[in-house]
């Protein structure tokens, strides 16, 4: 009998724990340590993690980028600055001109687009290419991505 109930005890503990794995960031598909490298060359990393087939790297300064299990970046959250060469430059025009003191708070790519939330909780949709698309309004939850 104790034996079943440490196996239980065993069995959901582990169920508990999720699947998620620390990951060193020189196990990571070169693409993406070289974004890392590149996109943020004065910050280095404080963690990296592999969760649902996707790496989770968080920076020392507290950035997080989401990247697929091939390396390809899919989101950049809570950076001080984000790069201006994250998203196309014509959409980084766009942004420039008609949202010029909008702070962001996130930037995904996927799906063939770039989606650019602010932290009012406004966000502008540009396709691949970096041409407008539209504005919305997702609201300041953590539904989007989080």
């Amino acid at each position: 009998m104790k034996k079943i109930s440490l196996i239980v005890c065993l069995l959901a503990l582990l169920c508990t724990m999720g699947f998620s794995y620390s990951w060193s960031f020189q196990e990571m598909p070169l693409i993406a340590q070289e974004f890392v490298a590149e996109k943020f060359p004065n910050t280095s990393v404080y963690s990296v993690s592999f969760d649902y087939g996707k790496y989770n790297v968080t920076l020392s300064n507290g950035a997080k980028i989401e990247f697929d299990g091939a390396g390809n970046w899919l989101e950049v959250k809570d950076a001080v600055v984000f790069p201006r060469d994250l998203i196309p430059a014509v959409a980084m025009r766009y942004l420039d001109t008609n949202f010029p003191a909008m702070n962001i708070d996130k930037i995904k790519h996927v799906n063939g687009k770039y989606e650019v939330k602010f932290k009012n909780g406004w966000q502008v949709v540009f396709n691949d290419l970096g041409d407008y698309s539209n504005y919305e309004w997702v609201g300041n939850h953590s539904s989007y991505g989080d």
